[in-house]
This record gives structure tokens, sequence and C-alpha cells, in this order.
């Protein structure tokens, strides 16, 4: 999940409670914080960690990602991120 508003909160929360592992990014670690306490699993802060697709990847693994929540504008290629039929 990226972003870190009230439409991200709302989704970070419906993703926890469905039973998905979040990681969620952001340029701030305020907001980070925020987003653990919601029950994001992990936490990438994309300003200090320019290579964050990377960390996405080795927490999960290419195959794993089903879903992307994303509310702004910073993953790159996401389509080519989930697996087919995510």
């Amino acid at each position: 999940m990226t972003g870190a508003n009230h439409l991200f909160s709302f989704a970070l929360q419906f993703a926890v409670a469905s039973g998905a592992t979040v990681i969620a990014t952001s340029s701030s670690n305020d907001k980070l914080a925020i987003a653990k306490k919601l029950g994001a699993k992990h936490l990438i802060n994309y300003k200090e960690k320019p290579d964050w697709d990377q960390e996405v990847l080795k927490i999960v693994g290419i195959d794993s990602i089903t879903a992307i929540c994303r509310l702004a504008n910073i993953i790159p290629d996401e389509r080519y991120w989930c697996r087919p039929c995510g």
C-alpha cells in the first residue's frame, strides 16, 4: 500500500481484517508509525530506501503479491508486480 491519508487508513484496516499481510510505503516515518498501529506488518520509507521496490520483493517474492493499493503514483510497472489472476 502506498500513500498515507484517510483512504489509505481505511484500505489498510480492510486489508488487515481480510487477513492480508500489508507492506506500507510512505516518505514519512510518522505516517509509517500510524500504518504500523493500524496493522501493517512491514514499513518502508521510500525516500530513505530508493530501491524500496527491491525491499518489497525481498519480503514477499514476486509470486506472492496478489493486490496493490496505490494511492500515490510511485509504483513503477505495477502491472508486472501481481501474479496472474492475483
